[in-house]
């Protein structure tokens, strides 16, 4: 997902940004800042949603709660984003490559039946039932479903790296007629005239780093097993939980690093910044099925294999690459749900497991209606697509960024610091957690403004009005609830002051 994601954030909306730099830059801040507040924290709080748990007792719940829920919501809406991403950046440009190298027509037209809003629904309304049914029997079972996936990913990024490494530019110039039904030519001159701005050398200036930097977040921010933290074996093990963080996010950076590498030298960089940009803005330029840029980077590997069964393999590796996020998209919604209802934020039910699957089925049903309603909205108001991207990054930026602050302030909560596995990790006289969480916050802070200010990333009014609301409804809540539980004998600050059980 990293490798299709950042380059198309970075070569969209950057002059100048480069994914390789961007990529390696944001690993080191990634590795020294947010991956070890989220570590420490989850060793200091060991409980399913650590993270949650983190900022409403170093912080505040009124300030926890509304980080949690925005968090949250980033992430389920990206339940519905992914479920039709998988058909818009893996089925239909398979589909398409595979009819074109085969000849056969009815692939090409599966291709382009697909991406019609009716069948988006149905098969990203089937994709989504079919995880949940996944995620309810619990975490063994969805452990085992994504071993099988990420096996296929990898298999598929591996695939993709050979690929690239033995093509040459010239066979790939060959090959952009066939499949992209422009010449390779036609295609830059077109991308120059059209995009000038955006067709610059790499930069190696200040807004042209940090704003590449920041849209590089999600490649190389691999915290997620924070929410596990009550689920897996010595989670109160700081280094335990620094490797389990630090080693994906390097291998995240090798892959994407070396996948950019290879794509740079087939491809050339100034032609795929222009790829970029002619399938965000007209794509009917190419006459073929592509509804976003994120279809170029898995595109280009299927173009070059040029072979029917390779670009099979492909299309069901990287339809595995969003399959592995979906369901633990679901199990991460779940647990936050928990620990509010667990803390009386929410009704008992949110909490409630049920006998026979031992899970939260009603929270995960729960899940499934909020996620198909965001697939809803993507698929019949695609003008909303880029407005979300842009909203729910800057959504779960924001509460990384509060996450990395709690971090930060950890040691002054001396209850709380003298407990805390992470008081033994000091540089001199300075805990390491205070150094990460300085870095965490800035890092993840320009993250916020980047994809705030970058026009290119489509935030807007709309983007700012739904930020305020999913903050400001439960800081408001909060303070409403605390009186309605005052008034049932429930003290929500002595909740608060203490640590839920393990």
């Amino acid at each position: 997902m990293s490798v299709a994601i950042t380059p198309w954030y970075i070569w969209v909306a950057i002059p100048g940004g480069d994914p390789i730099l961007a990529t390696i830059l944001g690993f080191l801040f990634s590795a020294f800042g947010t991956c070890i507040c989220y570590a420490m924290t989850a060793a200091t709080f060991p409980r399913s949603a650590s993270p949650y748990v983190t900022q409403t007792r170093v912080l505040h719940p009124a300030v926890g709660w509304p980080s949690d829920v925005l968090m949250w919501v980033g992430q389920i809406s990206f339940i519905g984003l992914l479920a039709s991403m998988i058909l818009f950046w893996a089925v239909a440009p398979g589909l398409y490559a595979m009819g074109i190298s085969s000849g056969n027509q009815l692939f090409v037209n599966a291709a382009w039946t697909l991406i019609d809003p009716i069948w988006t629904m149905v098969f990203g309304t089937l994709i989504i039932v079919l995880l949940a049914i996944v995620v309810i029997p619990g975490t063994r079972a969805l452990l085992r479903f994504n071993l099988i996936v990420q096996i296929l990913m990898f298999v598929g990024v591996l695939a993709m790296i050979a690929i690239l490494a033995t093509a040459s530019p010239d066979r790939f110039a060959a090959l952009t007629v066939k499949y992209l039904n422009q010449d390779y030519n036609t295609i830059l001159t077109t991308a120059r005239e059209s995009y000038p701005s955006m067709m610059v050398p790499i930069s190696f200036g200040a807004y042209a780093l940090l704003a590449s930097i920041g849209l590089s977040a999600g490649a190389v921010n691999t915290y997620w097993n924070a929410w596990a933290a009550g689920e897996v074996k010595r989670a109160g093990a700081v280094r335990m939980q620094v490797l389990s963080m630090v080693i994906p996010s390097t291998i995240a950076t090798v892959i994407s690093v070396v996948t950019f590498a290879l794509a740079y030298n087939v491809a050339g960089r100034e032609f795929l910044v222009g790829l970029t940009q002619l399938m965000t803005y007209n794509a009917a330029f190419f006459e073929a099925p592509f509804f976003t840029a994120l279809a170029g980077v898995t595109f280009v590997p299927m173009m070059l294999a040029d072979n029917m069964y390779v670009q099979l393999l492909l299309l069901i590796c990287f339809s595995a690459a969003a399959l592995a996020y979906i369901p633990f998209f679901m199990l991460l919604g779940t647990r936050g749900m928990f620990a509010w209802a667990f803390d009386r934020l929410l009704p008992a039910k949110f909490a409630e497991i049920n006998e026979r699957w031992r899970s939260p089925v009603f929270a995960t049903l729960f899940i499934l209606a909020f996620g198909w309603a965001c697939l809803l909205i993507f698929t019949y108001f695609s003008a909303y697509t880029l407005f979300f991207f842009a909203a729910t990054w800057d959504i779960g930026l924001i509460s990384i960024t509060i996450l990395c602050v709690a971090a930060m302030l950890l040691p002054l909560r001396k209850r709380l610091w003298d407990l805390s596995p992470a008081k033994k990790y000091m540089i001199g006289s300075v805990p390491v957690i205070v150094i990460a969480g300085i870095i965490g916050t800035f890092y993840n802070a320009v993250s916020v403004w980047i994809y705030s200010t970058a026009p290119a990333m489509g935030f807007g009014l709309a983007s700012l009005e739904l930020i305020i609301v999913v903050s400001v409804a439960p800081f408001v809540l909060y303070w409403i609830i605390r009186a309605v539980r005052r008034r049932q004998g429930i003290d929500l600050d002595y909740i608060f002051r203490e640590l839920p059980p393990e």
